[in-house]
């Protein structure tokens, strides 16, 4: 979609952050980072769009990173996938409690994740086109219950008349 649009991957793996950063760095922003500190420190400058977490990180796992994520309500909306090697059941819905939006098991079809990425992207997209209708509904009523509050003046006004 558009260059715009940010991805922290967080890997402890070379190899996965430079394919990520190769297949994802011309349609998008991608900053990697080699464990969740190094990501944590960073969102301190800047927020990405999206974090594609892998489960077995250094330090602090992926999981963890998660929850803390959608702890905090600067980042709780920023969706988060999980791109892992850990591909039994049990590790596959820890990732969904933690708040994961998505679980990829690796090795991943870079098509797929592409599509993937791109459907967060326009969910994100109607998302905020929802929140401005809503504003804008909140608004016009607002205005509207103004206006009825000036129609009850003059109607009370004119039965006085009669």
């Amino acid at each position: 979609m558009s260059n715009d649009y940010s991805i922290f991957v967080v890997d402890d793996d070379s190899t996965t952050r430079l394919l990520l950063n190769a297949m994802l760095g011309n349609t998008y922003t991608v900053e990697c980072f080699d464990a969740a500190e190094a990501c944590m420190n960073r969102m301190n400058e800047q927020l990405p769009d999206l974090f594609l977490l892998d489960v077995g990180l250094p330090g602090l796992d992926g999981y963890e990173l998660c929850r803390q994520i959608k702890a905090n309500p600067v980042t709780a909306q920023v969706p988060v996938v999980f791109l892992s090697g850990h591909d039994n059941p049990e590790d596959i819905l820890a990732g969904y409690n933690a708040g994961g939006q998505d679980y990829i098991v690796k090795p991943f079809d870079v098509v797929g994740l592409h599509h993937k990425i791109e459907n967060l992207q326009r969910i994100e997209l109607d998302k905020r086109a929802l929140a401005g209708q809503a504003q804008a509904s909140d608004e016009l009523a607002s205005l509207v219950m103004a206006n009825l509050d000036e129609y009850a003046v003059l109607i009370k006004f004119l039965r006085i008349l009669n």
